[in-house]
């Protein structure tokens, strides 16, 4: 019988702005939706958010995020990850870099500037893949910030959001990258 050699998982960067709660909570789903379908993937995250001319993260991950995680996955590496700022290594090592919404195609051009054409070929913009019949559903455009809270009463008409919140944000951006993902595997799986 002839040994056939796994193929090589596909490697994703996920980036929003700090890198404390969308991009790492979206690596986790990611690996946990492709598990599920008995493919295998890499994730990883990172920050763009661009200050004085670097990518600057967040201290830690959001407590709130890890513990909605938890409540739909069980145990995950999100307690023991440190957010980390967007670096040219990590787009190098990706297959493809995907930012979570529109604001962030301000982060790319910063990357492109930074990075030079490290980026070519690899950048995803959530918002151009997603299914835009019902141009009044921002949740289809962009993955909103949990976390500030500055445009969660806009998406979900609640103030600030609690860990109630944040549990239902891990199942809304659970289906968020569910609608994303047949783009993505489109890419990533040509060949199959």
């Amino acid at each position: 019988m002839e040994m056939v050699k796994p193929s090589t998982p596909s490697k994703l960067l996920f980036v929003c702005s700090g890198n404390s709660c969308r991009s790492p909570m979206a690596m986790i789903v990611a690996e946990k939706m492709e598990a599920d379908r008995g493919k295998i993937i890499e994730s990883d995250s990172a920050a763009g958010n661009f200050k004085n001319g670097k990518f600057v993260a967040s201290q830690s991950p959001a407590v709130n995020a890890i513990r909605a995680l938890e409540a739909v996955y069980g145990q995950t590496r999100l307690k023991e990850y440190t957010p980390k700022p967007l670096k040219k290594e990590d787009i190098e090592k990706a297959d493809k870099v995907i930012f979570l919404g529109v604001e962030f195609r301000k982060n790319a051009e910063d990357a492109k500037k930074l990075f030079g054409d490290a980026l070519d070929g690899k950048a995803m913009y959530y918002c151009t893949y997603v299914n835009k019949q019902d141009s009044k559903d921002k949740e289809r455009h962009e993955v909103p910030d949990p976390l500030d809270g500055d445009n969660w009463p806009e998406y979900y008409g609640e103030e600030k959001p609690g860990y109630r919140q944040f549990s239902s944000y891990a199942k809304v951006l659970k289906s968020m990258i569910q609608d994303f993902y047949p783009a993505l595997r489109d890419e990533l799986f040509q060949d199959e």
